[in-house]
């Protein structure tokens, strides 16, 4: 028994419906989601809510396609700081690009209109379906977490503050005997990231003991992980896991990840903060904050989060 590796919890939401945010299943799931979210910050999901064949076109079409094309196009993926295409790192086997409000069809046919000039149909097609139905998981953690809270009366404005976007990764290829990290360990700066693999495992999770979890992806599985906005968001009631990519053969992955839209600042709750859980964060606009993170003086930096907008209770206090 004591060989056995430790694994995350696996929260069981096949059925559940967002407009029927009630049931005795629904309500199991969100006891389960409440208790992982506490201990880890992330939890594994079967959902079904994915059909089978957009999953199959964008792990063994879409993707593929995608990063074949040249460096150059590549790269004319372009936004703020990590918000566009990532590659080219020194020793990192790693390169992506980001679809900013992919739930939108004219966002995403922008996207491929820089990509492939006579359009990409398919692309357009596979990418806004896929965003839409793994949007709709991640809307089920939300309310779950806000019921879970007491704060349900916030969510639905919440919901609509927030955009929603997917990035396309690629991993690895490298030999057995060269196997690296492809993404060092990170902390998602985010609402809720959700992490779709392609059958390759590679993502590995920090417990707060420094603990590795090798997070082994199925069929029907998706990992749902909480970024440091959520945390500000409730007042540190749960804390975004340390993660990292390692690899020793290629891997595709695609991660759905909210933000709140330009102009919404993150904060803490009113009912997230009293007596016995002093504010911890200000308020802060998460453009900013990744402006800041990523800068090389952010990246030397153990908790920029704290750095950036930690209340003067929590500096003290830590």
């Amino acid at each position: 028994m004591g060989s056995e590796k430790p694994q995350l919890p696996t929260i069981n939401f096949k059925g559940l419906d967002l407009n029927e945010p009630l049931g005795s299943n629904w309500e199991t799931a969100r006891t389960e989601v409440l208790a992982a979210l506490k201990i880890y910050g992330c939890f594994d999901a079967v959902y079904d809510g994915v059909q089978p064949e957009v999953n199959e076109a964008l792990f063994h079409s879409i993707m593929p396609e995608m990063f074949a094309l040249p460096l150059e196009v590549k790269q004319t993926n372009k936004s703020n700081v990590y918000m566009g295409y990532i590659g080219q790192i020194t020793d990192v086997a790693y390169e992506s690009l980001r679809i900013q409000d992919a739930p939108s069809p004219e966002s995403v046919e922008r996207f491929a209109g820089m990509l492939w000039p006579e359009g990409n149909q398919k692309f357009c097609n596979t990418v806004t379906t896929y965003a839409q139905q793994a949007r709709n998981l991640e809307q089920i953690v939300e309310t779950m977490i806000f019921q879970s809270l007491g704060i349900e009366k916030y969510c639905k404005s919440h919901l609509e503050s927030l955009v929603y976007g997917v990035r396309l990764s690629n991993y690895g290829g490298l030999p057995i005997e060269e196997a690296k990290v492809s993404l060092p360990a990170h902390v998602d700066p985010n609402l809720i990231t959700i992490v779709r693999q392609n059958g390759v495992e590679g993502l590995e999770v920090y417990t707060k003991d420094g603990e590795c979890i090798r997070v082994v992806p199925s069929p029907d599985t998706f990992t749902v992980m909480i970024g440091e906005s959520m945390t500000v968001l409730t007042n540190g009631r749960f804390r975004a896991p340390l993660h990292c990519v390692s690899v020793n053969q290629k891997r595709y992955s695609a991660l759905l990840s909210s933000l709140p839209k330009e102009g919404y600042l993150i904060q803490p709750l009113k009912e997230m903060v009293n007596e016995n859980h002093p504010l911890q964060f200000h308020p802060f606009d998460i453009n900013k904050y990744m402006q800041f993170k990523y800068t090389p003086e952010g990246l030397k930096i153990e908790n920029p989060l704290k750095v950036f907008c930690g209340a003067q209770e929590q500096k003290n206090n830590d």
